[in-house]
């Protein structure tokens, strides 16, 4: 009888067993994020420059200004200039054309270009290479004949060739001129204006032969009279130089340009300590020309700067040397005693207005004819702004969002997802955490992080914990992270701060088998 009731207690515990899973409980332990807040996230890279050796960062403000367009001084304008050769000088009268044989001009008496322009005043050239631009050049002539005409500039070079323009003139009548025009492009002409007698500038050789085509008179005869005359236009357009030199005369042109300083930065409640701060305005130039600049106007939003700083500023020229100039520096110190530059610098304004002129040649130097031009080589006025990150700031905000990935891996989870913060900014700050899941379910909490310090390489630290289970953490979703920082005065900052954020799951995971 024992045999059947053995095997009648066996089959029943196996038959238990079949029926019920076993299971056990796992603790999880998984890092799920690990990111930084710094001050990348409040101030653009390009503003700022981390310190050095635990010393303070700097915000840093440099760009140029550009209310003066450079290009401008190196077009000319548009200008027409004639050559007449008549019956009473140049052009012999009394002298019958004929076909076939040069007009009679009296080379003692030809004349040549004189170069004046309306602007700059003063201007006179010795040299020019030009980057584009044209020449139109147009001729009326009063002779009863077709006249083949050339000119030849020998002071104007293209292509290493002196210029030369043909024209075939039709004849004039008792009513109408015989006139023709033609352009010429002045891509990479270079201009010699020294190479006529007696002229050290804006001067120009022109050199002319005209033979007599058909003669068109009623009679079959044309004599020259007083009265004739052919003449000359040469209409200058849309020239640009390239290089230049002798004296550029004198010019003065206004501008003004307006200086976004800190509005990028979002600092609520700010003051500073403006120590070791520096401010100033800088001109390089590359003109070889004598500049002075005149400041207007410095204002900090609705604010007028005082000081010494509107007296006119010699800025000297760059000096030539083969063909290519070193630049002369020049600089104005903002913060100079007697400016209120920093002082009102100290409200946090948002914007500058600066506005001034700029005169070229303040004084006469054109006996020298020693000033130079390259466009290649523009000057730049640009300003430079270093303020010390010793400030104070009540309510900063650094604001971050971090993606938390979906996890299907632990199923049957139950713990938390701890958020673990490390502060080392010399500041209080207060955090606010929200848990955005992508099943639309929202957590959010706070907490206030003790501050730290990057010098004494001390973290204020604290973590949030957030209640999960497996369900919440299937959708994923994204911790939004916005951090207060609160002074109460002006601290110093390194640049190198941040708040680190690093998220782990601890829990349980309950693990069972069929």
């Amino acid at each position: 009888m024992k045999a059947p009731l053995v095997c009648s207690a066996l089959a029943s515990l196996l038959w238990w067993g079949c029926a019920n899973p076993v299971s056990w409980e796992n603790d999880i332990h998984i890092p799920v994020l690990d990111d930084r807040v710094t001050w990348a996230d409040v101030v653009p890279d390009s503003l700022y420059e981390p310190g050095v050796e635990g010393g303070p960062a700097h915000f840093v403000l440099v760009d140029t200004l550009d209310g003066w367009d450079w290009t401008a001084w190196s077009q000319l304008p548009d200008t027409t200039l004639s050559i007449r050769y008549d019956g009473e000088g140049v052009l012999q009268n009394g002298v019958p054309v004929q076909e076939g044989i040069p007009v009679a001009l009296s080379d003692d008496e030809l004349p040549m270009v004189d170069i004046t322009l309306s602007e700059p005043e003063g201007l006179e050239l010795t040299k020019a290479q030009l980057s584009g631009g044209a020449i139109q050049i147009e001729v009326q002539h009063s002779l009863q004949c077709e006249v083949d005409v050339l000119f030849t500039f020998p002071g104007v070079q293209i292509n290493g060739q002196s210029m030369e323009v043909g024209l075939e003139l039709p004849a004039a009548t008792d009513a109408v001129a015989g006139s023709e025009s033609a352009v010429v492009d002045m891509t990479g002409a270079q201009f010699d204006f020294t190479q006529v007698g007696g002229f050290d500038s804006n001067a120009l050789e022109v050199q002319v032969v005209a033979v007599s085509g058909q003669v068109t008179a009623p009679s079959g005869i044309y004599i020259v009279s007083v009265t004739d005359s052919i003449v000359m236009n040469l209409t200058f357009q849309s020239v640009e130089v390239e290089t230049l030199a002798g004296y550029f005369g004198q010019l003065t042109e206004g501008a003004s340009a307006d200086v976004a300083l800190l509005d990028t930065v979002p600092l609520p409640e700010p003051s500073i300590d403006l120590e070791g701060t520096t401010a100033s305005l800088h001109v390089t130039n590359t003109i070889g020309a004598d500049l002075r600049l005149f400041i207007d106007t410095l204002q900090f939003d609705d604010n007028l700067v005082e000081g010494d700083l509107i007296a006119g500023h010699d800025i000297p020229r760059a000096v030539w040397v083969n063909d290519a100039p070193v630049p002369s520096e020049w600089s104005l110190d903002l913060g100079s005693p007697g400016s209120t530059f920093l002082e009102e610098l100290e409200a946090f304004p948002r914007s500058l207005h600066v506005a001034g002129r700029m005169q070229l040649n303040p004084i006469n130097t054109s006996e020298f004819l020693m000033d130079r031009l390259d466009v290649a080589y523009p000057p730049t006025f640009w300003y430079e702004l270093r303020v010390p990150l010793k400030l104070g700031v009540n309510g900063l905000v650094l604001r971050d969002s971090f993606a938390l990935e979906g996890l299907d891996e632990v199923p049957n989870f139950e713990g938390f997802l701890h958020l673990d913060f490390s502060n080392t900014f010399p500041a209080e700050v207060a955090g606010t955490v929200a848990f955005d899941r992508f099943d639309g379910v929202l957590y959010r909490d706070t907490l206030v992080l003790p501050a730290g310090s990057v010098p004494q390489d001390l973290m204020g630290e604290g973590t949030l914990s957030i209640p999960v289970n497996a369900e919440m953490l299937m959708p994923g979703g994204d911790v939004e992270v916005e951090l207060r920082v609160n002074t109460f005065g002006p601290q110093p900052f390194t640049g190198h701060e941040f708040v680190r954020l690093q998220g782990r799951l601890e829990g349980t995971q309950l693990i069972e088998v069929e």
